[in-house]
């Protein structure tokens, strides 16, 4: 799903590399709008999907 010119994995509709910080104030945005608590972020979305593999029982080799 690349473009063949750029090394980005998710280009935006312009084709332009998605940065971190982008990705931080976005889901800033929807943490505020849904009323969540501000300590949330968006590197808490990973920590909880492993969790979530971990506690399903899947292979911890999987999830490494």
């Amino acid at each position: 799903m690349r473009h063949s010119t750029s090394r980005a994995l998710w280009p935006s509709e312009r084709g332009a590399r998605i940065g971190v910080q982008r990705l931080d104030s976005r889901f800033a945005a929807y943490r505020d709008a849904g009323g969540l608590d501000p300590a949330l972020e968006f590197h808490s979305l990973r920590r909880s999907y492993i969790t979530h593999l971990i506690e399903d029982g899947h292979d911890p080799l999987f999830v490494q």
